[in-house]
This record gives structure tokens, sequence and C-alpha cells, in this order.
């Protein structure tokens, strides 16, 4: 082989690519292989002013190819050669694990720092026959991933077709059939039939050999689905239970907690055969305090390896926590006070980074988004990352994604109180699903598994009534589950929306039995031909209510949303506050009738209650569209038209048809009829701006998943029979034919109660 470049070079690439992004990582990484050096020893290796003897150069190599950062034996070799050390010996090969080549699939996580243990458990499987599956339990904690990922890389070479692993517990059936078939170059996304796309499956992988590893595997999982006919596929299984419907024949291991020598085994590796030596008495003591779980005992070692804290300390610390092992749950206090412990230990800084986590729910999250949520540069959150994998807090899911071991992630949950995290999750998932089209979904391999960070983050705002996130999410969240084929994710995010009951509320079935009653009302008083009495009055003045207490009513439903803070609160205030004045202005006119014995008090202080109401209701009509989604989507040319001539269309065909059919064209002739002419210009003048923006509303936006279809339409008739009143109410005054009670009283009631049940209907059902 012809060595075309330095050690140097070489050192620097794999440095790199394996992403240590400063020579303190590697120096960790090195750290816990055994080897220490000083961070300038890396500078002096790079500028290739010095060259590592070949132990140490074969510890990179194992570290840069656990990192898949050296991925063959070519690679291997030709780092080897760069200092004339020749190529790998098979011994020395046998100790490292290169990912497969070409085509065939390896999707394992990265190898578990310092995995020891199951050595004798190890060597049975890897020699005895299971036959086809292979199911390995035990309690939370005890170190089923780890080995199910240990398992994937001693096995990788047995099976020449690849090894693919899975969470069920974060995953769904149906999204593990596609993945499993993408990774052949099939794609199933259009078979949305369980069992046939199970039998696709099956029928892609009858010709090969693959490993199959289906990690934390729960009752709820139709495991049947994704076990395959094939007799040269093999799937192993991890689960906390022991009665999985399994139909195939299987062969099933308890995986046990570990014994003294595999304790002592992990205590040596990490931190030296003398100190075990020195402290195996406290060592076992420390064990028996955590039910001799791996996963508390890792995280224990890490600890002291670190220096922060003696065995002893560590002992006082946890004496009062014993639990024996049949206690043991995602709840328990064995896990919780080593986790809590490691915790305790780590700055201000890198604990708020670590309960920041509390945001993600998916199988794994980048770093991307830690960084955007904590306000960091990429640098400085990498750095914290790699603080908590050191001490085994988080692990690494693949390059610049970590995972959160579901008890940790518990343990994240019930000590983050930051609530403002989802806002600014929501924020950065905002923006990065905007990004999102065909060709992204291409390129970017992990948006699928990062829909359920998002509907997890969805949900949480939903909750935790932050509206505006809520409505910025929903639109390109749902376009996101439908284009990757996730339609059950899809089921469960209107799930979370429209929640479990339907129907119009209470405050809409009173409403719509008054309105009943106003109407048999009006009837009998249509056919006792009365125009001025005190049954005319009484009308006008019963059905002033509707809009009195819609308002009240729909001030507290928008107090619900958050009132001013958001958009949808803003909304439905000025809608209330407007359906409140008009009732003010209609028990003005009202008091005219009973008190002043004026008939018709056109123009009075009434009107002012009228007119006010309209700047109200337009601030409501501009709220809305964006409240629920709305995007005005016309291009700027098109602006003008909808804006402008829509509003002065209408403006100008209101007068028309008012002067041509009272044939009188000196409606604004009259000096005195100042007043009149004004409020005869204000109210179709604001009733063509709210009919241009209600137009806008109807046509350009989803309505939230349809959960305020209902109101969004009423509200919209309702503003068209206001406009068709106060163009009836022009004509009548004008022509001096308008009576309380008449048809145009009918159609004012008609149009207000349409506006009140849409207003109603925002309010949360509980």
């Amino acid at each position: 082989m012809t060595n075309n470049k330095s050690f140097g070079e070489l050192f620097k690439k794999y440095r790199l690519r394996a992403e240590f992004a400063t020579f303190s990582e590697l120096g960790m990484a090195l750290a816990e292989k055994g080897l220490i050096y000083e961070d300038s020893i890396f500078s002096h290796w790079q500028k290739g002013d010095r060259i590592p003897n070949r132990p140490t150069i074969i510890k990179l190599i194992k570290i840069f190819s656990e990192r898949q950062s050296v991925n063959s034996l070519g690679e291997a070799n030709e780092f080897l050669e760069s200092v004339g050390e020749g190529y790998l010996t098979e011994k020395e090969r046998e100790k490292i694990q290169f990912r497969t080549s070409g085509n065939v699939p390896f999707q394992i996580p990265n190898q578990i720092d310092n995995f020891t243990g199951r050595e004798d458990l190890v060597r049975e499987i890897q020699k005895k026959p299971f036959g086809k599956v292979l199911l390995v339990y035990g309690p939370a904690g005890v170190g089923k991933s780890a080995l199910a990922i240990q398992l994937g890389y001693l096995l990788q070479h047995t099976f020449s077709d690849g090894v693919l692993w899975y969470r069920l517990d974060t995953s769904d059936v149906m999204d593990i059939l596609l993945s499993i078939a993408f990774a052949f170059g099939k794609d199933v996304g259009n078979i949305q039939d369980r069992e046939i796309r199970a039998s696709i499956v099956r029928s892609i992988l009858d010709d090969k050999k693959v490993l199959l590893i289906f990690d934390n595997v729960e009752l709820k999982n139709d495991i049947r689905l994704l076990l395959p006919n094939n007799k040269n596929c093999f799937a192993i299984i991890t689960s906390q239970y022991t009665n999985l419907l399994i139909p195939a024949k299987y062969t099933s291991i308890s995986l046990e907690i570990f014994n003294t020598n595999e304790t002592l085994l992990l205590f040596k590796t990490i931190l030296g055969n003398n100190y075990v030596v020195r402290n195996r008495f406290y060592i076992l003591k420390l064990a028996g305090k955590v039910g001799f779980l791996p996963l508390p005992l890792h995280i224990f070692a890490k600890e002291l390896k670190k220096g922060s804290v003696t065995i002893k300390d560590l002992l006082d610390e946890v004496k009062e926590e014993l639990l024996t092992l049949q206690e043991l749950s995602y709840g328990n206090k064995n896990l919780y006070i080593a986790i809590n412990f490691s915790y305790e230990l780590t700055d201000d800084k890198t604990k708020k980074v670590f309960l920041s986590l509390a945001v993600f729910d998916g199988k794994d999250f980048s770093v991307e988004v830690v960084a955007f949520i904590n306000e960091l540069t990429t640098e400085q959150t990498r750095k914290f990352l790699s603080n908590l994998k050191s001490i085994s807090l988080i692990e690494q899911s693949s390059k610049n994604r970590y995972r959160l071991h579901p008890m940790i992630k518990k343990f994240i949950r019930e000590k983050s109180d930051n609530k403002t995290l989802f806002l600014k999750a929501a924020k950065y998932y905002e923006q990065f699903l905007a990004k999102f089209d065909k060709t992204f979904l291409k390129s970017f391999p992990n948006i699928k598994q990062e829909s359920d960070n998002v509907l997890y983050i969805f949900k949480k705002c939903y909750e935790l009534h932050y509206w505006d996130e809520v409505i910025a999410l929903w639109n390109p969240l749902e376009t996101l589950l439908y284009a990757t084929n996730q339609l059950n994710k899809t089921r469960y995010l209107f799930q979370i929306v429209k929640g479990q009951k339907t129907g119009i509320n209470i405050f809409q079935k009173i409403l719509i039995t008054f309105f009943c009653f106003l109407f048999i009302f009006w009837i009998l008083l249509y056919f006792t031909g009365l125009k001025i009495s005190f049954w005319n009055y009484f009308y006008g003045f019963i059905w002033s209510f509707i809009p009195l207490m819609g308002g009240i009513i729909g001030f507290l439903i928008a107090s619900s949303w958050g009132l001013l803070k958001n958009s949808l609160g803003k909304a439905v205030f000025f809608l209330s506050m407007g359906l409140f004045s008009w009732g003010m202005g209609n028990m003005i006119w009202v008091y005219y009738n009973f008190f002043q014995n004026t008939s018709v008090p056109y123009p009075s202080l009434a009107d002012f209650g009228y007119i006010l109401s309209c700047p109200l209701w337009i601030m409501g009509m501009i709220n809305l569209p964006h409240a629920l989604g709305g995007k005005f989507n016309f291009a700027k040319k098109y602006r003008v038209i909808f804006f402008v001539f829509i509003p002065l269309f209408v403006l100008v065909l209101s007068y028309y048809l008012l002067a041509t059919i009272t044939k009188n064209t000196l409606i604004f002739s009259y000096s005195g009829l100042s007043s009149k002419l004004f409020f005869d210009i204000a109210y179709p003048a604001s009733d063509a701006i709210i009919l241009t923006i209600a137009f806008i509303l109807g046509i350009s936006f989803k309505f939230f998943g349809g959960k305020y279809k209902l109101s969004i339409y009423t509200i919209l008739l309702g503003f068209c029979f206001q406009y068709i009143a106060d163009f009836l109410f022009s004509y009548t005054t004008t022509n001096k034919i308008y009576y309380n009670g008449g048809i145009v009283e009918l159609f004012f009631t008609v149009a207000i109660s349409l506006i009140t049940f849409g207003v109603l209907g925002f309010r949360q059902k509980t």
C-alpha cells in the first residue's frame, strides 16, 4: 500500500470525523481506555512533530472505529502504515469492530462505553443455536439494551445482509416495517394495512440473512408483525415482560443483576485494578445498596472516576435508600438515588442543560435543538453533552444525536419545572419544519423520528395553553406526518386538539333555546300587525341580552385562552367586546323607546354603542385568521384587489342599491342629516371591511384540524346577516318605514345570535 498522507493529516481527519471538537474530548476518551495524556501532546501529533507508539495507535483506531470514524480495515492499516508500523495483526483485528462495507445496513447505536460482564451469556448466545427468536427479559436498569447493542456488534459478521435495531417503546410498528423495507431499497409507505405491510416486509426478508433487534418491547407492541418467517433471519427481543405474544418458537433468557465478579470487573475496567483491591468491601456494599443493578453501578463508577467524591461519602449518601429488586419499577428509589447523586455533583450549567432534555419524547434528539433551547453555541452544547455522557446520564445514539434511558427521562421530568423550555423547543421545530419539503425529507434521515419529539412538545404546549405555539406548529406538523405516511400519529395529533367531547356546549344550547323563544315571539308579534306598542319595544329589550351575555361569557372564554397574550385570546376578546358594545347600544335604544317615547331614535347615543362595536369586530376578525393558523396566500400584486377593491366595491354597491331602491338621489344632500350621513356611511363601510376579512378568512386556511369550523362559519354567516340588516336599516329609516320588532330587527337578531354562537364555541371543553 502506498501511503499518500502523513500521520498528522490522518490523525486530524479521523479526529474530526469522530466529532472530537477539542483535544480535551479526545483525552477523555483515551483516559477511559487507560491512557492519560496532556492536551499539548495531541497538538504535536497533529503537526507531525511527534508520533505515538503502536499500542497507543491501536487504542486510537479502536476509539475511532467505535465512533464510526475509521470504518474499514484498509483505513486502519493506512493509519498504522503512516508511522511505519505495518498492518494490524489478526489478534489486533479481533479486538476492533469495523462497520460493514457496501450497502449492507448496520443500524445499531454506538457501543456502550466500558461494557463488562455477561461474558458467559454472550458466549452462549454466539455459539448456541436458539432458533429464530431470542427473548432477553429482566427488570428496568438490568442492562438489556446494553446487551442488545453489544450483541449487534458481535454478531454483525454472522449476518451478511445486515443488522437492524429498533426501540419499540418509542417507535410504531408501521414505521418500523417501513424502515425495514427502506433499508433494503423498497418503499411500502403507500400500504396502510398493517397485515399487508408486514407480509410484504417478510417477503423482502425471505432470501436475506438479517439480525433484527427489537429493544424495550411492551405488552401493547404487536411484535408478531415484525418477526420474519425466514429461517436465516434471527430476532433478539428485549423486554421487562415474559408473557409477550410471540407466535414463533422462541428461547427466553432472564437477564439477572450483576454478580460479585461482574460488579468488580465493571469497577476494575473504569477505575483500575488497584482501586478495586483497595476498596473491594465498599464496592460490594455500595452494589448491595442498589440491588447490583448495572445502570446505577455504571453511574457510580463514572462519578468515582471523576474524583469528585469518595466511595465512603457515596455510601453515606445512599445508606437510607435501600430497596429490594422486587420493588424495582420505573419509579424506584434504587435508580433514583444513583441518578440524583450524579446529577447533584454536576455544575449548575450542566444541570440546566440536563434538565432541558425533558422536552424530548422521541428515541433521540439532536445537538442543534439542545443548543437552541439553552441559547448556547453548538460547540458549547457538545461539551455539556459530552460531560453528561461521560457520567452515563445520557447515551450517544449516532453522530450529533443523543438518547435518554427511560428512567433517566422520568427523573428529568420529575425534576424539571421550567415550562418555558417548551416555548423554545416549539420555536425551534417551527423553524425546522418550515424547511420541510420532499427534497429535504430525503436528505434528512432523522426527520421521521423527530416527529415524536414535535408531537410531545405540541401536546405540552396545548396543555400549558401556549396557543400561539400550538397554532404555529399545527400545519407544519400535520404536513410532516402526512408526507411521511405516519397516519397513526396524525390521528393522535387530532385527538390532542379535539379531545373526547364534541358538539355544541351548554352556553350554545341555551342560546339556541332562547333564540327559538325569540323567533316564536317575533312570529306572534308580526301577525298581530303591531308596530308601535309595548310588545314591540319589549322584544328589543329581551333580545339585547344575547349580545350582552355573549360579550360577558366571551370575555371569560378569552381569559381562558390567555386574553391579550396570544392571537386567539385577542380574537375572542375583541369579538366579545364588540358584542357587549352592540348590546349596550341596543339597551340605550330601548331606553329611548320606553322612557323618551322615541320609537326610532336614529341617530342617537345608541349609535355610539353600535358604531364602537365595528372597530372591535374588525380587530377580532384581523386576529382570528392568525389565531387559527390562517395564511393570506395571495401574491402581492393581488393584495390591493382583496384589501382595497373589495371593500370599496361593497361600499359603492351598497349606496347604489340604497339610492336606486329609494329613488332618492339626494340622500347626501340633506344639511340637517349630517350625523345620519356619518352613520349611514360608517355602518356599511365597517361591514365592507369585516366582510372582506371574513371572505379571506373563509378561503385561505384550514380550520385548526376542524375543531372550530362550526364557530368560524357561524361568525362569517353572522356578519353576512349583519351587512344585510345594516343595509335594510338604512333603507327603512331613509324611507321612514322602520319600526321596532319588524323584519329588520329579526335580521339583527339572527346576525348577533350567529356571531354570539360562534364566539361561545371557543369555550374549551373539559
